[in-house]
């Protein structure tokens, strides 16, 4: 179960996951020692997974962002783990998810 202070320690690393472990400490008046094994006991159970960091789309030559959706007559996992080889082949997608609905996909790119 998460608690104040575990939920304080998330909201800064999804702010700036490169804030030293002296910085998120003092944030939750916490001394370095308690405040890493929190964040311990957050990666070892699964809730914090990875740190990642943002890029400037303008910056990478990716200004622009479009979303495709995409409808099919084809549901089996066969087709959809093919459909799945491909799209993670793409470099132009940057993301795709499965949906309800009219449509069946929703793509990135």
């Amino acid at each position: 179960m998460l608690d104040k202070i575990d939920r304080k320690l998330l909201a800064l690393l999804q702010q700036d996951c490169t804030l030293s472990l002296q910085a998120l400490a003092e944030a939750v008046n916490l001394t370095t020692t308690p405040c890493w094994k929190r964040l311990k006991r957050l990666e070892d159970d699964g809730i914090l997974i990875g740190k990642v960091a943002l890029l400037d789309p303008e910056k990478i030559g990716l200004g622009l962002t479009a979303f495709v959706l995409i409808k099919t007559q084809h549901h089996s996992s066969e087709w959809y783990c093919r459909f799945v080889t491909v799209v993670t082949e793409m470099p132009e997608v940057l993301g795709f998810w499965r949906m309800a609905g009219e449509y069946d996909y929703l793509m990135r790119v």
